[in-house]
């Protein structure tokens, strides 16, 4: 999840620097598989390790986050590229799921022992 999350992050931020048309596409490609890949790896984790009995209920909430919040934060992204503009909305989006993206990465990512 770490590794899809920065690859996501990166290529955000990437693409709202990039004045280069063939840069911005490539950029959007890796961030869509670096989105896609996160959610079907948070999804397959969630399933994993929930008990069968709680499964639904856990998968009601998890659905309820991720589908529930895009109004709100596309009224705030939608604030911020009217004040800003487009290109720093995308760009202050970026910078924030970066910031996320490592503070998970250094959290949760546990060194491996090497023999």
């Amino acid at each position: 999840m770490a590794l899809t999350s920065l690859c996501f992050s990166g290529a955000l931020l990437v693409f709202s620097l990039s004045g280069i048309f063939w840069i911005s596409l490539l950029a959007i490609m890796v961030g869509g598989w670096g989105m896609v890949s996160y959610l079907a790896v948070a999804n397959s984790f969630i399933q994993i390790t929930v008990p069968d009995a709680l499964r639904g209920r856990v998968m009601s909430v998890y659905s309820l986050v991720f589908l529930g919040t895009v109004p709100i934060g596309n009224a705030i992204m939608g604030l911020i590229a009217e004040r800003l503009g487009t290109p720093h909305a995308v760009t202050v989006s970026g910078v924030i799921c970066l910031m996320a993206a490592m503070m998970y990465a250094l959290r949760y990512i546990q060194p491996r022992d090497t023999i």
